[in-house]
């Protein structure tokens, strides 16, 4: 009896399996599905940290300007995945083509000879933070004149304060990371750090002391944008970055993209300027999220 049955149940489970194929033959929305999840391609991607709230992989996200990346490769047909590597050794990779982008990044002479520059992912204003009790003033950028500043590996000044540097009138420090800059300023290494607002008041307020011990100067050192860069040598890179721009465009008309772009959105502190600097609110500073 054992020896009959089991060749009628391995029958009856090959019948079974006869009808499923043949639904799924005759299914062309599941074939859809299938042939739509063989189609995605995965696009590696990199960026740094600390850099808040831009990008900040102490959440989930991955910061505002993470997620703006992450939804424009998806609407064009992408699975993202992101690698967070210090800012020069991610910039260099990418440009060794072992990722096709990396953001965000300003322009500079020098990058614009090695890379194609998306369309803004935000704008921004470079604004100049001073340490508290500083006799520093700020106008001009001639106010600049004989302090030192800070910058991390990997980013790069805005092009006023860099010719600053190459003149010799401005004094640099390369640390690690923004984080450390304030911590140089706080200890008084530095005289000032160059950042755009919302990132430098953001690491600002982070620290023990940050609403006392920093101030931001009232008017911005240089008005920016943040971009997605790749290659320029990347012939694959530069189609991805035209596809990239292309929707881009469309999402900035979404309701998501005001979302994040309203947590971009900076507001200077109420009290009254002093040598043209403020002190920093940290109050209205926005999350990451």
């Amino acid at each position: 009896m054992h020896h009959r049955t089991k060749p009628q149940l391995n029958a009856h489970r090959w019948f079974k399996s006869l009808c499923f194929a043949g639904f799924l033959i005759g299914n062309p929305f599941f074939l859809t599905k299938i042939a739509i999840a063989q189609s995605i391609k995965v696009v590696e991607l990199t960026t740094g940290d600390g850099y808040p709230p831009y990008v900040d992989w102490r959440i989930s996200t991955g910061g505002i300007a993470t997620s703006v990346v992450r939804s424009v490769v998806t609407r064009i047909g992408f699975e993202p995945r992101f690698t967070s590597l210090p800012w020069a050794r991610g910039y260099k990779l990418m440009l060794k083509g072992d990722y096709t982008a990396t953001f965000p990044y300003i322009r500079t002479p020098t990058r614009e000879a090695e890379v194609a520059f998306s369309e803004p992912l935000f704008g921004i204003a470079s604004h100049i933070f001073a340490r508290a009790g500083s006799p520093m003033k700020f106008e001009d950028l001639g106010d600049l004149e004989g302090y030192s500043t800070c910058n991390y590996v990997g980013s790069a000044l805005p092009t006023s304060v860099q010719t600053l540097i190459a003149e010799g009138l401005v004094r640099v420090n390369e640390v690690s990371s923004l984080s450390t800059c304030f911590k140089l300023l706080e200890l008084g290494r530095v005289d000032f750090v160059t950042v755009n607002s919302l990132a430098g008041s953001a690491i600002a307020c982070e620290q023990p002391t940050g609403t006392h011990q920093f101030l931001i100067s009232e008017k911005p050192a240089e008005i920016l944008d943040l971009h997605l860069v790749v290659p320029i040598a990347n012939a694959d890179a530069k189609v991805f970055l035209e596809n990239f721009n292309s929707e881009l465009l469309k999402f900035k008309s979404t309701k998501d993209y005001q979302v994040l772009r309203a947590r971009s959105t900076f507001s200077m502190g109420r009290d009254k300027s002093v040598r043209g600097f403020k002190r920093i609110d940290c109050s209205v500073i926005p999350r990451s999220q």
